[in-house]
C-alpha cells in the first residue's frame, strides 16, 4: 500500500538541506540546468524553498518565488504568476504536489530524497502534462506513434525531472 510507504523524514532532510553552503550550491545547479526553462522545485521544507528561492534571486533577480500553504490566498496569487511566466522557478515543500497543474512547466527539481514511489510520481506529473494547444487534441490523433510524433514537435517536446539530492535505490530506476 503506497500510503504505508517508509519515507524519509522532512524534518531530517530539511536539517540536512537547510544551510546557506548546500543551498547556494543547489541554487547554482538548478541554474546551470535549467537555463531559462520554467521550473518547480519540490524541497523538504518552507525554510528550504524559500532558501533556495533566494539564492536563485541573488544570481538573477526576481526569478523565484517560493510558495506554502501558511500564505493564505498570497500562495494562488503567486501560482498563477508563475504559471503566467511572470518568473521562472517555483519553490515548494509540498504545496504543489497536488493541484498545480501548469503545462508549461518545462523542468522539476527534486531537492529531497524519497523512498516513496508515490511522491516520486507526484513530482514527475508536475512536468508531464502536455501543453495546453496539444492536449486537447492528442485524443483526436488515433495512434501512439502519431502522438509521440505530435508531442515531439510541439514547443515541449519533452520534460526534465532533475534528481539534485540523490534517491533511494528503491526507486532509482521507476517505470513510469
Amino acid at each position: 500500500d503506497d500510503d504505508d510507504e517508509d519515507d524519509y523524514s522532512d524534518a531530517e532532510i530539511s536539517e540536512r538541506i537547510n544551510n546557506e553552503a548546500v543551498m547556494i550550491e543547489l541554487a547554482k545547479g538548478i541554474h546551470h540546468v535549467a537555463g531559462d526553462k520554467k521550473s518547480i522545485i519540490v524541497t523538504p521544507s518552507i525554510a528550504v524553498a524559500e532558501g533556495i528561492a533566494h539564492y536563485l534571486c541573488s544570481e538573477k533577480p526576481e526569478c523565484a518565488k517560493h510558495v506554502s500553504g501558511d500564505m493564505g490566498e498570497m500562495r494562488f496569487e503567486l501560482m498563477e504568476a508563475h504559471a503566467a511566466g511572470k518568473f521562472q522557478y517555483l519553490a515548494s515543500a509540498g504545496l504543489l504536489l497536488k493541484g498545480y497543474d501548469d503545462p508549461s512547466i518545462h523542468m522539476v527539481f527534486m531537492c529531497r530524497p524519497t523512498k516513496s514511489r508515490r511522491l516520486y510520481q507526484q513530482v514527475l506529473g508536475r512536468g508531464s502534462r502536455p501543453l495546453r494547444d496539444l492536449a486537447h487534441i492528442l485524443g483526436d490523433i488515433p495512434t501512439a506513434e502519431e502522438r509521440r510524433a505530435a508531442i515531439a514537435a510541439s514547443e515541449k517536446p519533452m520534460m526534465y525531472m532533475v534528481n539534485m539530492v540523490g534517491i533511494s535505490d528503491a526507486v532509482r530506476d521507476i517505470e513510469l
